[in-house]
């Protein structure tokens, strides 16, 4: 979905506005703190995770980013969310995506401690 904006003079340009969006705590019991077209987040496992939107995307070619708060005592900003990354269980749909929580120095899976995404098509 498109919209039209006028900037500075009388321009108009494309803009995509966001369009699901989801924060959720990832360690311990999965649960999702606040969301828009989100209708849950399943747990596959440590670092695993479904994002179940409750309106589908009218196809695959959306766009989604992210990121994650590691939450332990040396919160060294050291983790991140791989969405749509070469890992084979990362898998993109219309009514769901699934996504990572890692560690980046060892590329290990990671619960963290909150994790957010948003999706714009």
């Amino acid at each position: 979905m498109a919209y039209y904006r006028t900037y500075g003079s009388s321009t108009n340009r494309r803009t995509y506005p966001i369009t699901h969006w989801v924060t959720w705590r990832g360690e311990s019991s999965v649960t999702v703190r606040d969301s828009g077209n989100v209708s849950s987040i399943t747990d596959y496992g440590t670092g695993y995770f479904g994002i179940n939107l409750s309106q589908g995307m009218p196809d695959t070619n959306y766009c989604m980013f992210g990121n994650t708060i590691k939450g332990d005592q040396n919160d060294d900003g050291n983790a991140n969310l791989q969405m749509g990354g070469c890992d084979t269980s990362i898998q993109i749909y219309t009514g769901s995506v699934r996504c990572r929580t890692k560690v980046c120095s060892n590329n290990d899976s990671q619960d963290t401690q909150y994790a957010h995404a948003a999706f714009t098509r």
